[in-house]
């Protein structure tokens, strides 16, 4: 699989390196804001409790993400996490905050690439940290611009953009349909931690729909569960699979 900075500008719009851009909302009135305008904005904003926040990091120096982070009071080690950008799909907490990397996936050339994303959710505002490959303003959920999902809150925005994200997926799962031979049953809850299949906020119902639409075959394995679980969750699966069929 090839990172974004040796893949190039396939498919998602390009967007200048380094640039800053600010959304805020506040009493009705949204504002959108870039460059040096945006960050000297984002350290009077974040101090006046009325004001949702979206911060949009692409290809961001390391100065510029160490004057964001201390400007929204991130914990030294998650801003060091966004400065290095070599990270895993993760969910952490740290300090109250909510950091969730994910990856933007591609297909070129018989060969998958991926983009990094960083996000950091706090009560008021968003942080988005991202290379030039990938612009959350071509999403679906914000082709129309950015205040009505920023109306809902910074965690209804995060939502949007990850949503586009995911779904984004399953092309690719569509065309290496053949070279997948096992699926896992698993499930997470909505803090983020593993739990038996059918007992979280995945959809089980999209999932196997998928893998029947890529005429998957192989074996959906269900594992990590306690002896007490087994007989609820092969239940569950069963369910799943015989209504998928008709």
């Amino acid at each position: 699989m090839r990172k974004d900075s040796t893949t190039a500008n396939r498919s998602g719009s390009s967007i200048p390196e380094g640039v800053v851009r600010l959304v805020s909302l506040e009493r009705g009135v949204c504002r959108e804001l870039e460059g040096e305008q945006a960050i000297v904005e984002l350290g009077r904003a974040i101090k006046r409790p009325a004001a949702r926040l979206w911060v949009d990091l692409c290809g961001a120096a390391p100065a510029v993400l160490s004057q964001v982070s201390t400007t929204l009071g991130l914990h030294p080690l998650l801003a060091e996490d966004l400065t290095e950008r070599d990270q895993r799909a993760k969910l952490d907490q740290i300090d109250g905050l909510v950091h969730v990397v994910l990856f933007s996936l591609g297909f070129d050339d018989g060969a998958v690439y991926e983009r990094e994303l960083d996000f950091v959710l706090g009560e008021r505002f968003l942080l988005t940290s991202h290379s030039k490959w990938w612009d959350p303003r071509t999403t679906r959920h914000l082709k129309l611009g950015p205040e009505e999902a920023m109306k809902r809150g910074p965690d209804y925005l995060l939502w949007a953009l990850a949503d586009d994200v995911i779904d984004g997926y399953f092309p690719i799962l569509d065309l290496l349909g053949d070279e997948i031979v096992i699926a896992h049953a698993k499930d997470r809850d909505a803090g983020g931690r593993f739990v038996a299949a059918g007992k979280g906020v995945l959809n089980y119902d999209h999932y196997i729909t998928r893998l029947r639409w890529i005429n998957f075959a192989g074996a959906l394995v269900l594992h990590g569960l306690s002896e007490d679980e087994v007989p609820s969750c092969v239940d569950f699966l069963r369910q799943k699979m015989r209504s998928g069929e008709s």
